[in-house]
Parts: C-alpha cells; sequence; structure tokens
C-alpha cells in the first residue's frame, strides 16, 4: 500500500509541475503553436501595396486568408479571344456564365463568336504572377454574379520582401497583420 500511495504521489507532482511549467511559458510569452515565439511586431504589412504593385485595385480578407482581386473586363476578355469581338453580352442577365462575344456584321446585326473560354488565361495576361505563366496562382473566379480575377496572398512572404528580411512571418493580432521575427 505504501509503494501504490508514494506512485500517485509522484505522478501528481510530475502533472503538477507539467501544469506549473506550461503556465509559466505562456505567461513569459513563449508559443508552443505557429512559426515562433510572440514578440513586439517589427512592422505592419501593406497588403494593400502589395496587391497595387500587382495592378490588383482590391484586397479582401477572410478569416486567415487573403486576396487580391479585381473584376474582369468582359469585353477585353472577348477580345483576347476573338480579335473582332465588339461586344460582350450575357443571354440570360440573372447568369453570368451565359455570356457570348459577339462581332458586327453590320450597321443594324451582330453574330455571336461563342463565349469566353479560358477566362483564368486572361486573368494571368493581366496580372502576371510571381513566377512563370505555368504558376501563376491568378484565376478567374465567379464571385456572387461577378467574374473576378483573384490571387492569394501568402502575407508572410509579403513581410519578407516588404521588409527585406529572410526570417519574417507574419500574424493577424486584433484584425490587423504584423510582422515578427523568428528567432
Amino acid at each position: 500500500m505504501n509503494s501504490k500511495h508514494s506512485r500517485r504521489d509522484t505522478a501528481g507532482r510530475f502533472l503538477a509541475g507539467v501544469v506549473l511549467t506550461l503556465s509559466l511559458a505562456g505567461m513569459s510569452g513563449c508559443g508552443f503553436m505557429g512559426d515562433g515565439p510572440r514578440r513586439d511586431p517589427i512592422g505592419g504589412v501593406d497588403l494593400q501595396g502589395f496587391c497595387d504593385d500587382r495592378s490588383f485595385e482590391i484586397f479582401d480578407e477572410a478569416g486567415a486568408s487573403v486576396t487580391c482581386h479585381e473584376n474582369i473586363d468582359l469585353l477585353a476578355a472577348c477580345k483576347r479571344e476573338y480579335n473582332d469581338a465588339v461586344m460582350f453580352k450575357l443571354k440570360d442577365p440573372a447568369n453570368p456564365k451565359t455570356g457570348l462575344c459577339y462581332k458586327r456584321m453590320d450597321a443594324s446585326s451582330d453574330a455571336s463568336l461563342g463565349g469566353i473560354k479560358d477566362m483564368t488565361g486572361y486573368c494571368g495576361k493581366v496580372y502576371p504572377g510571381p513566377g512563370e505563366a505555368i504558376d501563376n496562382r491568378v484565376r478567374a473566379e465567379l464571385v456572387g454574379k461577378t467574374w473576378q480575377c483573384r490571387m492569394p496572398v501568402d502575407v508572410s512572404a509579403v513581410c519578407v520582401g516588404q521588409h527585406n528580411d529572410m526570417k519574417l512571418w507574419a500574424d493577424r493580432v486584433d484584425n490587423l497583420w504584423h510582422c515578427y521575427r523568428k528567432e
């Protein structure tokens, strides 16, 4: 009975020691999750500037996801596929997937050339990504009833580029992105 009692005491002291260690580590700012211990940020992240530099006008955030985006000029996308396109029109105004490109036949009639077959190709040409065309991360997406060119943003990579420091990572705190240095 003594050995059973002493094992329980030892286990209890061990568990209490683990809890105390974790509590002290948490209060001192040491992190166990993420890319490194939380420290004071070295600066902010200019996400709008990053998107502007790539010719996007807008960025949006959904949780930890950031995307640069721009509405697609559907007539320009038509002209990319059909040199003689002069108009883009929806067959069904309630359905953005019914768009057709048209050419002018004469002063009073137009002829359908077909739909836009490579919307993502248009986005890749207008908003070139960080590498060769084959690894361009810009994609065409239908958002609500609007076609957009969208590019996901690696916020940590933006920190590295904007502060010229390979040891940085980004985190969102109180709805603001900050750059932190890995030690």
